[in-house]
């Protein structure tokens, strides 16, 4: 991966106008600034661009302080390939709520552009990053990144810490993951042999029952063919009972529906009877009205003439509601409108009413107005002198300014005639350090004495200029009190000043505004007036009102008469009553004499029928009287019948219990050897794991993989170190080493060899160590690269050099050159000047009020 663009927004400690860092013509670049202006939060940005990692935690964290966002867009090659990731944080809206993320991954489209080559979720496009630079975030800063404060953490740790230590960044803590999973598997097949051996025991009892129990079998199965034949004999002689007691039963179910035929019959007997008696007398009834024939005809003719009168009574009454009705909604109207005039009189003279309180109070309104605007006046007056205070107190700041510019430079001087008092006394008590001249120890004293009398009086200046800066203080204090007391309240006077002008000014127009309207008011009260009096309302109306009266009048409706006619129909109401009657008796009394004759004919039919039917029940009930024994023994029978069943059936079921145990002692017994088949694997299982529990212990592969890799770090390290020292240095890695009884212990020292000779890696310190960590730590990257089968063409280096004087950081220097074309970038970071200007480029980190930016040399 070799980084081309990087843009960043809101990232960290960088703002949002921070313009692109292109990294296209660098090879070797210095990344320099102040401690804190943001150097390594450029490899954060592209760590998280890339992974999603940083060094803190959480991705809130990475958003800039004030900000609810950030964005980084990092461009890379990987095999002369050009992509380009964006990557988005956001805050949560809640506090109780969580960020959102956002993850996109481009490649060039060949004519400048790019396309998005992202997956669907934010994890599976991780893993495509991930496989596109053949590495993860732990690979990434075990080879290519050298973090700050981490070149001596293989190197620090004791010798036995750090076989552990290099498992760790070799990726071979893998193996311990593979060897807790064995002792895992090997609990788990324990586990189950010890359930399959006292599987095969208890299943081993079991079996030992099994020709007890075909014994069993054969007798109970005897015993069932027995009762089965008994059974069938007593079903057979069960069947002749059930046909002789069905028979019986349908003699008993005839007999009770004669019962009811005779129940039945006998109601209708009874109806007919019923209606042969109405008929009788519906006759009587018919032949006594026809024979008052004439009476009743006579009475009806009366009832018909009063009818006529009453329903032309009904008619007037009609019409006259309806007249009336007419002329209730006209006088509603006619009053309405009336109503209507009244309200708009005393809404017009409440509205004079209004006009008139208004018109009075124009002349308060000026008065007012006057008294406010000389208000105003006053109130500027206070705000010009309150600008002379202001332009008072300027000046003293002035002062102030000018008397702090002259304490530094007093203090200046003093420090100036200290050093030069340092100096005086640091030489050689023989020539002057400042000029060089040749001075005796008498004339040496002289000066001393001068400088130490232009300090006292340095020093009496500074105290009479922090008297008099003590005293402006004060004076700036009181002045500022005052204005800011001053200017509080006379921004409120005349807010409110001019907020009363203003509503004064307001209340004299609305005033002056209905005064105006005054005149057309009464003109407006007076026209009402006039149409009340004359009842100028409700014209038409009224007109037809007069028409309605007329027509009343023209109806002639009397309602006296109207109610003698309803009385005198009320009383002649029974003749109607009686021709109906006698209408109903001339055309039903044929009818009556007929059904009269059919009722007598049913009457006779049915009593013949009655006995015969009571004649064949005195038959059936002889019959019936066996019924109860023949009953009684057919339930005897059945529960015998039931009994013998029952037992067949048990023994039965008896046998079909002895089969099925029988059957599972067969599958048990198969069962039983396929157990012992499975108890004999997994003893292979465990020989199998156990050896696998060996080779990924930490005497197996790892410990294989660490006497291989050891060669390689101790031949790149010594490359370096050799540039690093002019060969003067080379380490020796060793992995064993005898105890003081004599045994061999597993180890990992660190020799070194210089001109003194070989000694341990603790005896050496500073910068020294410093070299020998960076060699090895450089050694460690590129193995590291290589096991991962990741090519490795950028070299990040976030490690201070404090520790080196002049040469050794020369050396290291020389180290980073000598190596540079093994990669294609080299990034240092650092904030020593010494190395700002000693490679291809410097990016230059600045913090600024509104964030850190960058500047590309």
């Amino acid at each position: 991966m070799i980084p081309v663009r990087l843009s960043l927004n809101n990232f960290m400690c960088y703002g949002s106008d921070v313009a692109p860092l292109r990294f296209e013509a660098i090879h070797t670049a210095t990344i320099s600034g102040d401690n804190g202006s943001g150097k390594s939060a450029l490899i954060d940005a592209m760590t998280w661009a890339l992974w999603g990692q940083a060094r803190t935690r959480s991705g809130d964290d990475l958003v800039k302080s004030g900000e609810r966002e950030t964005t980084v867009i990092f461009d890379f090659l990987v095999a002369d390939t050009l992509y380009r990731v964006r990557r988005q944080h956001a805050r949560p809206t809640r506090a109780t709520g969580s960020g959102r993320s956002a993850l996109d991954l481009y490649v060039t489209d060949g004519d400048g552009g790019f396309r998005t080559i992202s997956e669907s979720t934010i994890s599976q496009t991780q893993q495509k990053i991930c496989g596109i630079l053949r590495m993860d975030y732990d690979t990434f800063i075990n080879s290519a990144l050298l973090l700050q404060g981490h070149a001596d953490e293989f190197t620090r740790q004791t010798p036995s810490r750090r076989k552990e230590v290099l498992v760790g960044i070799l990726g071979l803590d893998y193996y311990e993951e593979l060897e807790i999973e064995v002792k895992e598997k090997l609990r788990s097949l324990d586990s189950e042999k010890l359930r399959l051996e006292a599987a095969i025991s208890e299943d081993s009892q079991e079996l030992e029952k099994q020709p007890g129990l075909e014994a069993a079998q054969a007798a109970a199965q005897a015993e069932s063919t027995r009762l089965e034949a008994v059974v069938r004999e007593q079903a057979a002689k069960l069947e002749g009972m059930k046909k002789r007691h069905d028979d019986l039963n349908n003699i008993k179910r005839e007999f009770e529906r004669l019962s009811g035929d005779i129940a039945q019959r006998q109601a209708e007997l009874e109806r007919w009877q019923k209606q042969a008696a109405q008929h009788r007398a519906n006759i009587e009834e018919y032949r006594r009205l026809r024979g008052r024939r004439e009476a009743i005809e006579q009475g009806y003719l009366g009832f018909v003439e009063v009818k006529k009168a009453v329903a032309e009574m009904e008619k007037k009454l009609r019409t006259v509601a309806g007249l009336n009705e007419r002329k209730h909604r006209l006088e509603m109207a006619v009053y309405q409108a009336q109503e209507s005039l009244n309200k708009e009189h005393a809404l017009a003279h409440h509205r004079l009413d209004e006009v008139v309180k208004q018109a009075e109070k124009i002349a308060g309104f000026e008065a007012a107005i006057s008294a406010a605007r000389a208000e105003m006046e006053s109130l500027a007056k206070e705000a010009s002198a309150l600008e002379e205070k202001k332009q008072a107190w300027q000046e003293l700041r002035l002062g102030q300014r000018r008397l702090e510019e002259e304490r530094q430079r007093l203090e200046k001087a003093r420090a100036d005639v200290d050093e030069k008092i340092r100096l005086l006394l640091a030489g050689d008590q023989t020539h002057c350090p400042l000029c060089e001249t040749e001075l005796g120890s008498d004339h040496i004293r002289i000066v001393e004495e001068k400088y130490r009398a232009e300090k006292r009086q340095i020093e009496d200046s500074l105290l009479a200029n922090q008297d008099e800066m003590a005293h402006r203080r004060k004076e700036i204090g009181a002045f500022e009190a005052e204005i800011s007391g001053i200017e509080v309240s006379l921004k409120g006077s005349q807010a409110k000043a001019q907020e009363r002008l203003s509503t004064l000014t307001e209340q004299l127009r609305v005033a002056k505004e209905a005064a105006s309207r005054l005149e057309p008011v009464k003109e407006e009260i007076a026209q009402i007036e006039a149409r009340l009096s004359g009842r100028d309302y409700a014209v038409s109306e009224q007109r037809m009102l007069g028409e309605i009266d007329k027509e009343l009048d023209a109806v002639g409706y009397d309602g006296e008469f109207h109610e003698r006619t309803r009385e005198r129909l009320a009383a002649l109401e029974k003749h109607e009553a009686e021709k109906r009657k006698l209408e109903e008796a001339d055309r039903l009394f044929g009818q009556a004499e007929i059904g009269l004759k059919e009722a007598e004919t049913a009457i006779s039919e049915l009593s013949s029928a009655l006995e015969a039917y009571r004649q064949r029940q005195k038959t059936l009930s002889g019959e019936m009287a066996q019924l109860p024994g023949v009953t009684e023994e057919l339930a005897r029978a059945e529960g015998e019948h039931r009994a013998q069943d029952a037992g067949q059936r048990q023994m039965q079921e008896k046998v079909v219990e002895l089969r099925t145990r029988l059957a599972h002692l067969a599958e048990l017994g198969e069962k039983l050897t396929a157990t012992r088949g499975r108890l004999e694997v997994l003893g292979q299982q465990a020989g199998i794991y156990r050896d696998l529990q060996v080779a990924f212990g930490k005497r197996g592969i790892p410990a294989m993989l660490i006497e291989t890799a050891l060669p390689e770090i101790e031949n790149e390290a010594n490359m370096l170190l050799g540039r690093m020292t002019d060969g003067r240095m080379g380490l020796r890695l060793e992995t064993q080493r005898a105890t003081r009884a004599g045994d061999i212990t597993e180890t990992l020292d660190i020799k070194i060899a210089d001109e003194l000779g070989t000694r341990d890696y603790e005896m050496f310190s500073g910068g020294e160590a410093f070299r020998i960590n960076f060699a090895l730590r450089i050694a460690l990257s590129r193995l590291v690269a290589r096991r991962a089968e990741a090519p490795l063409p950028t070299l990040i280096i976030d490690e201070g050099f404090g520790t080196q004087d002049v040469g050794g950081l020369e050396k290291v220097k020389e180290a980073i050159n000598s190596i540079q074309d093994d990669f294609k970038m080299i990034l240092v970071i650092s904030h020593i000047e010494e190395l700002k200007n000693e490679f291809d480029a410097r990016i230059e980190v600045v913090k600024t009020a509104n964030g850190s930016n960058l500047r590309l040399n």
